[in-house]
């Protein structure tokens, strides 16, 4: 039995350094890890079991695990029986976030008052400073998207698509969702309508894309040159210190204007709906996405932008910071949000458009190189 007496060196514990939301269901996937010295010499009477568990470390290098144990775990009044460890050919023995939470564990801070108050989350001061920017998703002003129509193009009305009838109670509560998040509205009847596609994510939830492909005809493409990855690249140069910001599902962030959404009209099991915000799948959208972004970040030296990603760079940590209030006052400003999981503060090197940025120069993404 593991507890919290023992005078073993070998089943101390190394608690994970997590950055974000520490909460059980976000941090589900983040095992207990022993190693096959600490079973054979302090659980050499425990048998271990084959596992088909694929381990990766925090860089993304896999790791080698050898089976799964169970085994009686005890700290203070706390006690746990058969918590399943997964041993590893080599490493450090880690304690996971799964078995943290089970002993009832919590990361406190002292105050002045000696109060202990929980630490619930692990932010950074740029989200405890702006945390409007990391709250729901945010909402554009000043901007709109009107796609140009070529008027000699007829709309198209395609016929449903049937939806399995396993994932039609997923699809109505997204459609809702989508709905009441004012994304999408339902209307009687559009000139042009499109069909749903559902994509199941990987964590196991749905994603409802629209087939745009016969409406995209009729859409005139907007002439707004992406910059290319040279250009982007000479603009880091002497810059030391890096942030990368992540904006929030980017594109329906920025509203549709009202005579273009029929364009966007598509047909499921619960009726016909359209887009209230710019659709992913939409031809113009990338343009004009890219157009507004440099439209809203033009002036801010040292703010390179494609797309969703926005990397604001400097030499020394005060120009850095400088340069990223700015940034973050303009995103502000302009009712824009950010995705809290996928950004990155005052780093030495970021990745950016497949490739590691830093103080150094500019290199292949080595995951990018491996599949080749």
């Amino acid at each position: 039995m593991l507890n919290d007496t023992s005078s073993q060196e070998s089943q101390q514990f190394t608690i994970l350094n997590m950055i974000g939301n520490l909460s059980p269901g976000k941090f589900k996937k983040l095992v207990s890890v022993l190693n096959q010295r600490t079973c054979s010499e302090s659980l050499g009477d425990c048998s271990v079991s084959p596992s088909s568990m694929k381990l990766v470390s925090y860089e993304g290098s896999p790791i080698k695990v050898i089976g799964e144990i169970h085994i009686p775990v005890q700290c203070g009044k706390h006690k746990l029986g058969g918590f399943p460890f997964y041993v590893t050919s080599s490493g450090a023995n880690i304690m996971g976030v799964d078995l943290f939470y089970a002993l009832g564990f919590q990361i406190v801070q002292d105050d002045l008052t000696q109060r202990k108050e929980p630490i619930l989350q692990v932010v950074s001061k740029w989200q405890s400073e702006w945390p409007s920017l990391f709250t729901g998703l945010g909402c554009v002003k000043e901007f709109a998207h009107q796609p140009m129509i070529n008027p000699d193009v007829k709309p198209v009305v395609q016929s449903l698509r049937r939806i399995p009838l396993a994932l039609r109670d997923e699809v109505l509560l997204e459609l809702k969702r989508l709905e009441s998040e004012g994304i999408i509205e339902k209307v009687e009847s559009s000139p042009s309508v499109s069909n749903l596609v559902v994509v199941r994510k990987k964590c196991g939830g749905i994603h409802l894309c629209v087939d745009l492909r016969q409406a995209n005809k009729a859409v005139v493409p907007q002439k707004y040159a992406l910059s290319t990855v040279e250009e982007i690249a000479a603009e880091f140069y002497g810059s030391a210190i890096f942030t990368k910001l992540d904006l929030k599902q980017e594109y329906l962030q920025v509203p549709l204007m009202k005579d273009s959404r029929n364009l966007t009209a598509f047909v499921s099991h619960d009726g016909v709906y359209r887009f209230r915000r710019m659709p992913f799948g939409l031809s113009s959208v990338p343009s004009a996405f890219q157009q507004m972004m440099a439209t809203i970040m033009s002036g801010i030296k040292g703010a390179s932008v494609f797309m969703d990603d926005i990397v604001v760079h400097g030499p020394t940590q005060e120009s850095h910071d400088h340069r990223l209030k700015q940034v973050l006052q303009k995103l502000t400003d302009h009712k824009l949000t950010l995705n809290e999981d996928k950004c990155m503060f005052s780093k030495r090197q970021v990745e950016f458009l497949g490739y590691v940025i830093s103080a150094h120069g500019i290199m292949t993404q080595r995951s990018n190189v491996k599949a080749i």
